[in-house]
């Protein structure tokens, strides 16, 4: 009989650590929040200076005709973005900017402020928008969440507006939109700004009197 009991208080044992050991590893393993998913791209077209970029329909969109386009994946997300944090909602950005350069602000300048982290973290390469010739920025790095990635491409049509696009994903989640964000950075239409023609000045010569 203590044979017997002495099995079945070990099997009662052996289960209770092994339940206890699975409850670990499941609380250990829940990352917190998931990455929104996307359901489906649409397209969006700026009324005034006419750049368009397909997008996430289900993603919170804020917009400026003539300026900007600015795509979040979810409402928590936009906080994480302005400060950079190393952990929160693993959330994703697709922002689209539009400008003229002048003496001033040029090209250059552009850049210069796009880039929020030191220049190591930069890849530049060239790259084909919209038929035109314009660089690409990929950078990443990794942090308490998981690893930040991002691309930065910037291009023009004319050389006076420079169209920029900007895609940004925390907590390992760019490998998860991979895809659809290669798609998106296809489907990028740069910023298209007709110039006005001047009216043709016809100068006249009055013949001398005789």
């Amino acid at each position: 009989l203590s044979m017997k009991f002495n099995i079945k208080t070990i099997n009662i044992i052996f289960l209770s650590v092994l339940l206890s050991i699975l409850s670990i590893c499941l609380i250990s393993c829940d990352k917190g929040p998931k990455p929104v998913e996307i359901t489906k791209l649409k397209t969006y077209t700026d009324e005034l200076v006419k750049f368009s970029i397909d997008y996430p329909e289900n993603w919170v969109m804020t917009k400026q005709a003539g300026e900007r386009a600015v795509i979040f994946s979810s409402n928590d997300a936009k906080s994480r973005f302005s400060k950079y944090d190393a952990k929160g909602f693993p959330g994703a950005i697709i922002d689209v900017y539009a400008t003229k350069v002048n003496e001033t602000k040029t090209v250059d300048t552009l850049i210069n402020k796009a880039k929020l982290f030191p220049d190591e973290y930069y890849k530049e390469t060239l790259i084909t928008v919209d038929g035109v010739q314009g660089k690409r920025f990929d950078y990443g790095f990794e942090l308490e969440g998981g690893i930040f990635k991002g691309v930065y491409i910037i291009a023009s049509k004319d050389n006076i507006t420079y169209t920029s696009l900007r895609i940004e994903a925390f907590d390992d989640s760019w490998d998860i939109y991979s895809k659809n964000f290669e798609n998106i950075i296809k489907s990028f239409k740069l910023a298209n700004i007709q110039q006005k023609k001047r009216d043709t000045i016809i100068n006249q010569e009055e013949l001398p009197f005789p």
